[in-house]
């Protein structure tokens, strides 16, 4: 979809159908799947829609349907009203603070 000849919506599908985005001020990489994608410019959102999948490189989360803020950097989650849940994966930092002194 094209508002004053720029894109302003996108909608792509495939068995997966794959998202990447290099993350401001970052080294790391969004990465995701979905049998549906639509990037809605003017929203700053991708949707991921039937076996979604999402990572930054380190957390995964899956669902039936998940919303990216690119702007925001989250996620929103929705699992199937009686079907397939949300799953996450989180991977606890390795940079390790200043430690307690004994």
């Amino acid at each position: 979809e094209f508002r004053d000849n720029r894109i302003a919506r996108a909608t792509i599908t495939g068995k997966p159908a794959e998202f990447e985005q290099q993350r401001a001020n970052s080294a790391q990489v969004a990465r995701g799947h979905a049998d549906e994608i639509v990037y809605d410019v003017n929203e700053g959102t991708v949707r991921f829609t039937n076996d979604a999948w999402l990572s930054d490189g380190q957390n995964e989360i899956s669902g039936p349907r998940l919303v990216y803020s690119i702007r925001a950097e989250r996620v929103q989650a929705e699992a199937a009203p009686g079907g397939e849940r949300v799953h996450i994966r989180i991977t606890p930092s390795t940079s390790h603070g200043p430690q307690p002194q004994p």
